[in-house]
């Protein structure tokens, strides 16, 4: 009970992650929502494994390794930011558009690239759910935790894909698709420039 009281307080804390699901859901549909969840969740579960068996604390303990990582999560999420904003560019914009860029396919990646490579979720993991790992912990309790982390923040995404699918969300998407574009765009900036602030230690 711990461990998944632990792993739903660090899936409900907002993030990128959040944002990446949300937009997905809106866009294109609850299934492409559910996709998303479902490919964060096994990011997370990978996670949740390499700190059980003991691998985050030598990636975070090999800074230059730990840098690359961080870096790459944060030009990753510019990536999404940029493609984001550079739609509300784009005047003959419609709800067409918006579903084309995020097909099923871009929601699977995004959902895990964004459980990956995220340094806030390496963070996390390696602070708090290594806790949990005792030394004489076999392979079998080992995979299971990964599998309750992973479980558990699916189904916490499912709920907000679900939350965020409903009638009254999709039409206000179509009427305000540019803005609701440009609005996650500056969300996935705002925290790529802050873990880049992090890592030249600026911020």
């Amino acid at each position: 009970m711990s461990v998944v009281l632990v792993c739903s307080l660090g899936a409900m804390s907002p993030g990128p992650s959040l944002a990446v699901v949300m937009r997905h859901s809106i866009a294109s549909g609850r299934r492409a929502g559910y996709i998303a969840a479902v490919s964060h969740g096994i990011g997370i579960g990978f996670y949740a494994l390499i700190t059980a068996v003991g691998l985050s604390v030598l990636i975070q303990q090999n800074q230059a390794l730990f840098d690359v990582v961080q870096a790459l999560g944060c030009l990753f999420l510019l990536y999404l930011a940029f493609k984001l904003i550079r739609l509300t560019d784009t005047a003959e914009e419609n709800i067409d558009n918006v579903v084309a860029m995020t097909s099923h396919w871009h929601a699977f990646r995004d959902g895990l690239l964004i459980a990956l490579i995220s340094p806030k979720i390496m963070v996390f993991f390696t602070a708090l759910f290594s806790q949990f790992v005792r030394v004489e912990s076999g392979i079998g309790e080992k995979l299971g935790l990964a599998v309750v982390a992973g479980v558990v923040d699916v189904l916490w995404y499912l709920f907000i894909a679900t939350l965020v699918t409903g009638s009254t969300s999709t039409e206000f998407f179509n009427r305000n698709g540019r803005w609701m574009n440009l609005l996650f765009g500056m969300i996935l900036a705002i925290f790529a420039l802050r873990f880049l602030g992090q890592i030249i230690g600026i911020w």
